[in-house]
């Protein structure tokens, strides 16, 4: 089936269908207005009456203009690690001193 009308404004576009024979029907979207996220939503609709419109509407989801990316390193804070390996080093130095000081005394 062919639309017979097909208007596209801004952020949105009619289409339109005439002398649609009765039945039952399934709408999808095949692409939409730039700038939206296409759904894969399918609409079930039923012809019944002879002068029938149906209407229905497809709310898209704008693309953010600057999207949110995901998080994809480590958050961690490096100054408390730098911290903490100078701590560990200093500490295996006055342990090492230490012993070196402990063996001279023990002989």
């Amino acid at each position: 089936m062919v639309p017979t009308t097909i208007s596209t404004y801004m952020w949105y576009t009619i289409v339109a269908f005439d002398n649609v024979p009765y039945g039952e029907y399934e709408i999808m979207e095949l692409e939409t207005v730039s700038g939206y996220n296409k759904t894969d939503e399918v609409f079930s609709i039923s012809i019944t009456e002879d002068g029938k419109t149906v209407t229905i509407e497809i709310g898209n989801e704008k693309i953010p203009e600057n999207p949110i990316l995901p998080q994809t390193g480590d958050t961690s804070n490096v100054a408390l690690w730098i911290f903490l390996m100078g701590t560990s080093a200093a500490g295996l130095a006055v342990n090492t001193v230490t012993g070196k000081r402990m063996k001279r005394k023990a002989q």
